[in-house]
């Protein structure tokens, strides 16, 4: 085998190891919430194993966060609702807003970021069922105004996410 398959192989296993950890955390945090008398947010443990996951493999230019997106030029104003993952060029974007908690980390403290800088919005599911996957559709449904156009190189408040953003769904 060659040095780059090796390195490629070792990657790749690396890569499948960190999801299962990722997932193995989802799991206990799940088993967790089932034995407690009051409910818990099992799925929010599962949005950051899944955000601190991903942090760990895109490069260091991309910030790893939960929060909102909002255009900064539209003509009537756009501010997203709470997005579970949004993953943002975080050496250009400025940060408008940062919702200071101390029981989380900083990758969990909620942001919301211009949506110009915006590369990718995920919504994480715990479940994959018909009514998760509707509600998740629904809610990225509501970034159309923000993808209505394309902003030319030149406008100086942009409008609209990038054409290269990248809008999806995880269900565990």
């Amino acid at each position: 085998m060659t040095d780059e398959k090796q390195t490629s192989s070792a990657a790749w296993k690396q890569f499948l190891v960190a999801g299962r950890a990722m997932l193995a955390d989802y799991d206990q945090a799940l088993l967790h919430a089932k034995e407690q008398v009051v409910s818990t947010h099992h799925g929010v443990v599962g949005e950051a194993a899944f955000r601190d996951w991903l942090g760990t493999f895109l490069p260091k230019r991309y910030g790893v966060v939960p929060g909102y997106i909002k255009s900064q030029n539209m003509s009537v104003p756009h501010q997203s609702r709470h997005f579970d993952v949004i993953i943002y060029d975080q050496l250009e974007s400025p940060t408008l807003w940062i919702e200071d908690n101390r029981d989380k980390s900083d990758a969990g403290c909620t942001r919301i970021i211009p949506a110009e800088f915006v590369r990718g919005i995920l919504e994480v599911k715990a479940a994959f069922n018909s009514r998760a996957v509707e509600d998740a559709l629904v809610k990225l449904a509501e970034l159309k105004p923000l993808m209505a156009g394309v902003d030319p190189d030149t406008e100086r408040y942009p409008r609209y996410l990038p054409n290269s953003a990248v809008l999806a769904m995880i269900c565990s």
